[in-house]
């Protein structure tokens, strides 16, 4: 395990979107699938969760909501958040710190939407440790528009690589952008999934973190035009300054943002969080 995790002045940027209407995973949200299940082990330990669509409708987005995260109650990396079929989508996670049990909830977002397609894109990344993610991006075909997106990386023995980045770039494409330590490698395949149609209406929002003990910070995700839930969304960490310090998305649904900073942040970072509407 990497000494930057086991020090008391462990960074722990925390991602919490999960759904504002209810409880996110309750079935009564419409167009939501969740599955609620624990990852148990030694750091290290890794589970995957398949969560299943309704019959005649198709997987569009899926994502994840993980417990509390702290250096004594520990905290669970996703590595893994993408559609495994046309009813499913697949989230894995790694135990990072504190072996024992921790808490995962898995969701999928179900549409009526047809003729989805999944473009792919693997790389081999070696991370820098610095303030410039390292990433790659998949791109769906010409006649298509990117509607959501996906990620698979493999953590390998470094448990202080995180995912710091999965958003919509340009009209086709999907990127999702990895942080930590220089030199560690890490075989990433991001994608993107594209439906003909329109192209998603982009709405953004953004808060700021500044280097303060214990802050406490939150942005909701931005409203799409008429109160429609969105097709899909994403977020980016940006550090003001370099750092190789893990920045962990605990969570990421459709509905709302809220960001919790602690453990000595030693830079400003700021984080982009994006709604894909219809």
């Amino acid at each position: 395990m990497s000494a930057s995790l086991k020090a008391s002045s462990l960074v722990l940027l925390v991602m919490a979107l999960f759904a504002a209407p209810a409880e996110a995973g309750q079935s009564k949200v419409p167009g939501q699938v969740a599955e609620k299940t624990t990852v148990a082990g030694p750091i290290g330990a890794v589970r995957t969760v398949m969560v299943t669509c309704p019959r005649r409708t198709t997987a569009i987005w899926g994502g994840w909501r993980t417990g509390a995260v702290s250096p004594t109650s520990g905290a669970l990396g996703i590595f893994e958040s993408r559609r495994a079929g046309p009813l499913q989508w697949r989230v894995s996670a790694q135990v990072v710190q504190a072996p024992g049990s921790h808490p995962l909830q898995v969701l999928a977002f179900c549409s009526r939407r047809p003729r989805l397609r999944v473009a792919a894109q693997t790389s081999q990344l070696t991370l820098t440790g610095s303030g410039d993610a390292v990433g790659g991006s998949a791109t769906c075909p010409r006649q298509m528009r990117a509607v959501s997106g996906g990620f698979h990386f493999s953590p390998g023995l470094d448990t202080s690589a995180f995912v710091s980045g999965s958003y919509r770039v340009l009209d086709r494409s999907w990127r999702t952008e990895v942080r930590g330590p220089a030199g560690t490698a890490a075989r990433l395949t991001a994608t993107a999934i594209g439906s003909r149609g329109a192209s998603p209406v982009v709405r953004k929002g953004a808060i700021g973190l500044r280097p303060n003990p214990y802050t406490v910070g939150g942005v909701g995700t931005p409203a799409c035009p008429r109160r429609r839930p969105p097709l899909s969304g994403g977020f980016r960490f940006v550090p003001g300054t370099p750092t190789d310090k893990p920045l962990i998305p605990t969570a990421l649904s459709r509905f709302q943002t809220q960001v919790v900073a602690g453990f000595l942040v030693f830079s400003d970072v700021t984080v982009n969080v994006f709604s894909y509407c219809r």
